[in-house]
């Protein structure tokens, strides 16, 4: 061995690039400030929390309900989640494939609760438009303003022009110049064919319930009672 290699080994063992650089990555990695440290946990707890939203699905509130909450909570769960991914990326450390694997291992929950757009597809002349819509009794309630607002209702059921439509917190009246909203859906919407179930009924005149509206016949009536 020349002289030249032996120096060279020399230096090679006092200093060893291998291991500096992987201090290096190790320190760039996990050596972190008090803030930083607070984000782990911070971290850690969303991972948690999303996954429990996860199980969410699958437990009846009966048997244990507090899980229910992270299963609503999951949009704000997905927020956080990215947050982080976005927040450690943006400094070079590896915490974010904590968020990045949850997110993944629970992508069937995004599509269950965000909905990406399609094209509209052109309605043929077979098909049976069925809607369903909470009529808010109308807006009964708010006595200055409720003519206006019934008025918006049901240019929007016009606008939607459904074949068959269900309504709850239905309200109708059969005084004279009132709500008489059964005859105005049938006149207004041509669905010529309805069945009312009423829940509520106070002066003889004046109904609260559900409501089914058709153009075409309805065949068989019913109701069912829960307990």
């Amino acid at each position: 061995m020349t002289l030249k290699e032996k120096i060279k080994n020399r230096f090679n063992t006092i200093f060893d690039f291998e291991k500096f650089k992987e201090r290096a990555i190790y320190k760039r990695n996990f050596e972190l400030s008090w803030f930083n440290k607070l984000m782990v946990w911070l971290n850690y707890f969303s991972v948690i929390a999303i996954l429990l939203s996860y199980c969410a699905q699958f437990i009846n509130p009966h048997n244990f309900w507090p899980i229910a909450f992270f299963g609503l909570a999951y949009p704000v769960l997905l927020y956080l989640n990215l947050f982080f991914i976005f927040y450690w990326l943006v400094q070079l450390k590896l915490f974010f494939v904590w968020s990045l694997l949850i997110i993944i291992f629970g992508w069937n929950s995004f599509f269950s609760v965000f909905q990406i757009p399609e094209k509209q597809q052109k309605v043929s002349d077979q098909d049976v438009k069925i809607m369903s819509y909470n009529s808010m009794l109308f807006d009964l309630y708010n006595w200055s303003n409720n003519k206006k607002s019934r008025e918006i209702i049901f240019n929007t059921l016009k606008e939607e022009s459904p074949d068959i439509l269900c309504l709850q917190e239905f309200y109708t009246s059969e005084e004279k110049n009132d709500f008489n909203n059964i005859d105005t859906v049938k006149k207004l919407l041509n669905l010529n064919f309805e069945h009312v179930y009423y829940t509520t009924t106070m002066r003889k005149f004046d109904h609260w319930g559900i409501a089914t509206f058709s153009k075409y016949p309805i065949i068989r009536k019913g109701s069912i009672e829960f307990n």
